[in-house]
């Protein structure tokens, strides 16, 4: 078969969707408002953090059981379903980033990029992770910024946000979180 070939015959929707395609990728991203995974990660745990303050702010004694279950809620895959992220290691992230006042969710959202990112790239140096991640701060403080500025309730994020503070199947993680019953 020649190298032309391949562009006469219609190809299967299957086929036309890898699991490596970046251009769909990429265009999952625009779908989301996203330019990047950077960017993604720090819309939706914003996004999770503006719900859980606006929905359930009175059961958040401090910032860090706050950062620290928007982060979870992000994370929630690695946290619930492969479990490569024990939750214990996401509010110690909170702990961290809260001593910093303003910049708290920023710093937090850098630092879960870093451990998201070192379990989906596993070959990559961490030390290159975490130079990436810094190096996208601006973008990922505009994104922050931009989606505290313009979000208005999603029903994903407020349907998720309610089934994990209301059940209480996730009674013993949010204690655990700080969070108030």
């Amino acid at each position: 078969m020649g190298f032309f070939d391949k562009f006469k015959k219609p190809k299967k929707q299957e086929e036309m969707l890898t699991a490596d395609d970046i251009y769909l990728g990429s265009e999952l991203l625009k779908a989301w408002g996203a330019d990047s995974n950077f960017s993604l990660i720090a819309i939706n745990t914003t996004k999770y953090y503006l719900e859980l303050t606006s929905n359930y702010g009175n059961r958040f004694s401090n910032e860090v059981s706050l950062l620290a279950t928007a982060g979870l809620l992000d994370a929630q895959n690695y946290v619930f379903v492969e479990r490569t992220i024990n939750p214990k290691d996401i509010f110690a992230m909170a702990q961290k980033s809260a001593l910093l006042g303003e910049q708290a969710l920023l710093d937090f959202i850098i630092h879960l990029e870093i451990e998201l990112f070192k379990i989906d790239t596993p070959g990559m140096d961490v030390s290159d992770i975490e130079m990436a991640c810094f190096e996208k701060r601006e973008n990922i403080a505009w994104s922050i910024q931009d989606t505290q500025r313009k979000y208005v309730s999603e029903p994903l994020f407020a349907s998720t946000v309610s089934g994990f503070m209301d059940s209480s199947q996730f009674k013993s993680i949010r204690q655990m979180l700080g969070v108030k019953d």
